[in-house]
């Protein structure tokens, strides 16, 4: 019989070399966080492009056929993800495995199991809610008070956040220890970001009455100057790999952009050329070097990058 292998933290484990490609992990914890804080750091490390999700025998039938021949992808892994299987079926599948690379194996267990002894182990932990953020959100938030932290972290759940979105937001407050619980909700709930949308697409598609009446109205709410420019950039950034025809991730965060997004961008790529999307990078680039150096006023500089913008 092979010596038991030592349950250990996620941390800790991810840390070490990557031994065969079967892992348990083994405790209770909701779904969502499990997937958060631990699957997607999971795929990251790993280079994982899917997970097939299986919970009954049948469905590893369904699937077995062609995760036997993923193999010839090993540059594509996969995670087969087993929820709560029975202990004699995960060992025959792990044997059945052992010699495919593609493949990583994981199984879900409330209780420690008995026959497995030689598969690692991580123990699942209860981890407080902002362990499942990046680390760069992480390190901002614990300058924030806690009640605000937790409201942040529930939009952040709810409503499938970006690194990018959070980053945004925590440059609005320079004092972060002054941000409170409300202000979280108006940011994320309030009539604003919904004017900041109605911003975004008017300028990029060119709608110069309408892109202007939407900056009149976020420069009256005080939104930062710099941020309706990334903003911008942005979106410019998404057309731009929607006109190379490249995959909907965008390449500065490495995050998927979610369907409703891609859909608009794919609308609004269109309008656009190569040369029209050079062009209006330098419009921001140059705009945002004027708003950090310049003594004009910052109102004054973003009305004209808008006007020139729609005007491509």
């Amino acid at each position: 019989m092979q010596p038991r292998a030592k349950a250990t933290t996620f941390e800790k484990w991810l840390q070490e070399k990557f031994k065969g490609n079967a892992l348990l992990f083994v405790g209770k914890v909701n779904q969502e966080f499990f997937r958060k804080a631990y699957l997607e750091p999971l795929m990251k490390h790993f280079g994982v492009s899917r997970i097939i999700k299986i919970e009954t025998p049948q469905e590893w039938e369904e699937h077995s056929e062609d995760l036997l021949q993923a193999s010839l992808f090993e540059n594509q892994r996969t995670i087969v993800l087993f929820q709560e299987p029975e202990e004699d079926t995960f060992f025959k599948v792990k044997k059945l495995l052992t010699h495919n690379p593609a493949l990583i194996l994981i199984g879900v267990l409330k209780n420690k199991p008995k026959r497995l002894h030689d598969v690692p182990q991580v123990v699942l932990r209860n981890l407080s809610p902002a362990s499942t953020l990046p680390r760069s959100i992480a390190q901002s938030l614990s300058r924030m008070p806690s009640a605000s932290v937790k409201k942040l972290i529930h939009y952040w759940h709810e409503m499938d956040l970006k690194e990018e979105d959070v980053i945004q937001f925590l440059g609005c407050f320079p004092n972060l220890q002054n941000v409170k619980p409300e202000d979280v909700e108006a940011y994320f709930e309030s009539e604003e970001k919904s004017i900041l949308f109605h911003f975004l697409d008017a300028t990029i598609e060119g709608e110069t009455e309408k892109a202007l009446t939407y900056l009149d109205l976020l420069l009256k709410k005080g939104f930062p100057h710099t941020f309706l420019v990334s903003s911008l950039t942005r979106k410019l950034r998404l057309i731009l790999q929607c006109l190379e025809e490249q995959q909907p991730v965008d390449l500065w965060t490495e995050r998927k952009v979610n369907n409703y997004e891609l859909r608009k961008i794919a609308q609004q790529c269109k309008k656009f050329s190569l040369q029209k999307i050079k062009i209006a990078f330098r419009i921001l680039r140059e705009s945002d070097r004027m708003l950090k150096t310049s003594s004009v006023p910052p109102g004054d500089i973003l009305l004209d990058m808008v006007i020139k913008l729609t005007g491509l």
